[in-house]
């Protein structure tokens, strides 16, 4: 079975969690993307923030939530390692690039009713909720 490394990052305001929709995507995810050979999950998450919202941020501002493992939701036979990190940055304003068709807050409950990525849908939300960071 092939596995597909990806990193992510949660960002929250006023106990909401930040969510984007790329481009020609119907599913919802927070900012990150696949890691690239020779790539750490740390400098993934680093460049697709950049490449997203034109934002500079370091690896320093980043703390590991924890990995996650799940079968893709739309390509059979692959199965996706998340890696999810909180972004530690104060000053995080949202700028979507042209690759960005949408973003949204979502609490718990608004998060219920929205085509999100499987990941973030049955692990990280949930979590987050349980923990206290999100409504």
């Amino acid at each position: 079975m092939k596995v597909v490394s990806k990193a992510a990052g949660i960002i929250i305001k006023d106990k909401k969690l930040l969510l984007e929709r790329s481009v020609n995507k119907e599913r919802y995810n927070s900012p990150g993307g696949k890691i690239n050979a020779g790539e750490t999950p740390e400098e993934a998450l680093v460049r697709e923030i950049r490449e997203e919202f034109s934002m500079d941020i370091s690896e320093d501002d980043l703390q590991l939530m924890g990995k996650f493992e799940r079968d893709h939701d739309t390509e059979e036979c692959t199965r996706i390692l998340m890696h999810v990190f909180f972004v530690n940055k104060s000053d995080f304003n949202p700028k979507p690039s042209s690759e960005v068709r949408e973003i949204i807050w979502v609490d718990y409950n608004s998060s219920l009713n929205l085509p999100i990525g499987t990941v973030f849908q049955q692990d990280v939300i949930p979590h987050l909720h349980t923990e206290g960071y999100i409504d």
